[in-house]
């Protein structure tokens, strides 16, 4: 998921999966994070859209051009305790380029909720991601091999997931965040993500997000093998770094352009058709936020 989950209390959210690798459009887009709400206020929400020149989701390219628009929302029930939830979209207008033939990934939608509570330096939340692929995409492969190589390396099924994340807060103003995703439907498995991240406040309005992290995956079917065709790319995944610039331009407006560097594991498939693997990226886009 491209889709980024973010409450206001957590590490998570829907407007930083490409930001943080915690996305399949997720991992929703990169959009800035909603700061958390003022105690007095009960609900927040936030409306984003953007675009990014590639939809990378767990250092896979899933395709260029992606547009993407999401909604997200939470309830602030005291004590540090938050229930949030939202939806996201992405839309990619490009061919992936399989030879002699024309595919194009599937537009996705990501419905997710959780609760999160914030202990103070330690925040914790827990929820369920739903996968939704349109029939926009022409899985060619898979109608040519039914069931074999072409549902293992390009298919997009709907799938569900359930997320746990940790984030705690380190000595200069550092933090530390743990997401653990296990699938329980289509494609089993697990996906680990450890990420730490530092924010620089140049103004009020202005800021430098960083960020940099890792992850490692178990029988999760959408990570593949390069050299097993029928197995999954277990263990390591690759490594990524980040850089967003958000910028409050209205007191509910935010623009956030960004740059991510991802490098994949040798043996990780990097491609929706299994053509490359181990590959390095480097992509980038901008988001537009509006609070409420």
């Amino acid at each position: 998921m491209m889709k980024n989950h973010k409450n206001t209390v957590g590490a998570l959210a829907a407007a930083t999966a490409m930001l943080t690798g915690y996305a399949m459009a997720g991992e929703p887009a990169p959009a800035p994070v909603m700061e958390p709400a003022p105690a007095s206020d009960f609900f927040s929400g936030r409306l984003h859209a953007g675009y990014n020149s590639n939809y990378e989701f767990r250092f896979v390219d899933r395709g260029t051009n992606m547009v993407e628009v999401g909604l997200d929302g939470a309830f602030n029930f005291g004590n540090g305790w938050v229930v949030n939830a939202g939806a996201w979209y992405g839309g990619l207008n490009d061919d992936n380029g399989f030879p002699g033939a024309s595919f194009t990934t599937p537009n996705e939608l990501d419905l997710y909720a959780g609760v999160g509570k914030d202990f103070g330096i330690v925040d914790f939340e827990v929820g369920y991601i739903y996968y939704y692929f349109d029939s926009s995409g022409v899985n060619l492969l898979s109608q040519l091999f039914p069931g074999g190589a072409g549902k293992l390396w390009t298919n997009l099924e709907d799938t569900q997931e359930i997320y746990a994340t940790l984030g705690v807060d380190l000595p200069w103003e550092m933090k530390f965040a743990t997401t653990y995703y296990y699938d329980f439907d289509t494609y089993s498995g697990w996906y680990w993500d450890f990420r730490v991240t530092k924010s620089f406040a140049f103004t009020d309005c202005l800021s430098l997000d960083l960020a940099v992290g890792t992850a490692m995956a178990d029988g999760q079917g959408l990570q593949r093998s390069a050299t097993n065709p029928i197995g999954t790319k277990d263990g390591y995944q690759g490594w990524y770094a980040s850089a967003a610039l958000p910028w409050q331009v209205l007191d509910t407006v935010t623009i956030t352009p960004y740059i991510k560097y991802t490098d994949a594991d040798s043996d990780l498939v990097t491609t929706m058709f299994g053509l490359s693997s181990g590959k390095q990226m480097i992509l980038g886009g901008v988001a537009l936020s509006v609070s409420f």
